[in-house]
């Protein structure tokens, strides 16, 4: 019995954090690969005017339309999931899938942003 409830408390925060991804049925998830080759060394444009930049050297910067910054360490986990630990505190994790041929990154709280074509 201590064993079940061992193993159940094990797969709460599991199944709650995946649970969080707004997945749409028609997404596709990306290896790691993918996601590297899609987002390290390139800007990337959002919708909404801001641009992230995946650095060769693991730092991260995020610049709002209105030239705002905010900077961090980055590292694509193995489960394609893009990790941003930021320079002021804050850590972050986002997923990226693609929508038909558009890139979409969701945040941890089931926000998209999708990428500009």
């Amino acid at each position: 019995m201590r064993f079940v409830f061992t193993a159940l408390f094990c797969t709460i925060p599991t199944l709650a954090f995946a649970a969080d991804w707004n997945i749409r049925p028609w997404d596709e998830s990306m290896s790691r690969k993918q996601v590297v080759s899609r987002v390290v060394g390139v800007d990337i444009l959002f919708m909404d005017g801001g641009i992230a930049s995946y650095g060769e050297d693991g730092r991260y910067a995020y610049i709002y339309e209105s030239g705002r910054t905010f900077e961090g360490d980055y590292r694509v986990e193995q489960d394609g999931t893009v990790c941003v630990d930021f320079d002021d505190g804050p850590k972050r994790c986002d997923l990226y899938v693609l929508h038909g041929e558009r890139l979409v990154m969701i945040a941890e709280t089931g926000r998209r942003f999708p990428v500009a074509p």
